[in-house]
C-alpha cells in the first residue's frame, strides 16, 4: 500500500504493527497522521495451478480511516486470482502490489 501511494505523490509510512482497526487508529493518532489506512487479508488460496488449473487467489480488506474524526472514509475488499495457465511461480503473495495499485488507482481519482 506504502509504494502505490507514493508513486501517486503520497506520502505514507508504515505504523506500528496492530491487531485492529481502533488499535492502528490510536496509533496513528499519535503519530499525528492525517488518514489511516488498515490492510487485512480476508482469503489466501496458493493452490499448484501448473498441475490443478486452479488459480492462487486472494481477498484483502482495505480501511481508509480519516485519523482526527475517526471517519471511515472506505472500507472495502478487493480481490485478485494468478493465471489459469501458469509453469509455477505465481503465489498469491505476487497478487498484492496488483490489488495495492488497484485500491490507490480508485482512491486517488
Amino acid at each position: 500500500m506504502v509504494q502505490a501511494l507514493s508513486n501517486r505523490g503520497i506520502r505514507a509510512v508504515v505504523g506500528a504493527p496492530a491487531k485492529s482497526p481502533s488499535g492502528a487508529l490510536g496509533a496513528a493518532r499519535v503519530a499525528k497522521a492525517q488518514y489511516m489506512v488498515f490492510p487485512g487479508i480476508v482469503h489466501w488460496s496458493d493452490r499448484a495451478t501448473e498441475w490443478s488449473g486452479m488459480p492462487d487467489r486472494i481477498t484483502l480488506r482495505v480501511i481508509l480511516t480519516e485519523v482526527r474524526s475517526g471517519e471511515v472514509l472506505d472500507n472495502r475488499e478487493i480481490r485478485a486470482s494468478s493465471r489459469w495457465a501458469t509453469f509455477g511461480g505465481d503465489h498469491p503473495q505476487e497478487l498484492l502490489p496488483i490489488l495495492s495499485e488497484q485500491w490507490a488507482a480508485s482512491i486517488c481519482q
